[in-house]
């Protein structure tokens, strides 16, 4: 818990005070050369993105999304997809919304389709009478 408070909440606070008190991110390497000043910036965007947010980014949805299912031996094909999908987006900023627009709402409705279909066909258990508390004071007991 304290390396977490340290790394994940105390770090980012000292930085924005840190940024705060020399009043910009461009002050804040002002004082040093160009080549270093250059490296640390460099440094501060490979940190933010390809070093970790990324591959956290990555094994996030393979873990919540298709490890249940295939385990760990999917994770190259998923992040060869994922990465994939990410950069056609990219490509086209303007048009995400349309594009998943044009794919997503199809395939939403027709998971509303076969979940409707399939609570028909198949409506499980008959629903039971309340009993205690629910039965009379549902609200208020409930």
């Amino acid at each position: 818990m304290t390396g977490f408070l340290l790394t994940g909440v105390g770090l980012p606070a000292l930085a924005l005070v840190m940024v705060a008190l020399v009043r910009g991110s461009d002050n804040l390497t002002a004082a040093l050369p160009r080549p270093v000043a250059t490296s640390f910036w460099v440094m501060v965007f490979i940190v933010i993105g390809p070093a970790f947010v990324i591959p956290r980014a990555i094994t996030v949805a393979y873990q919540f999304s298709v490890a249940p299912f295939w385990g760990d031996s999917g994770l190259a094909i998923f992040t060869a997809l994922f990465c994939a999908l990410a950069i056609v987006f990219s490509l086209y900023p303007g048009k995400l919304v349309d594009t998943l627009g044009k794919w997503l709402t199809p395939m939403l409705l027709a998971i509303l389709a076969v979940m409707a279909v399939v609570a028909f066909l198949f409506p499980g258990e008959a629903v039971q009478q309340a009993t205690g508390a629910y039965k009379d004071g549902a609200f208020a007991e409930g």
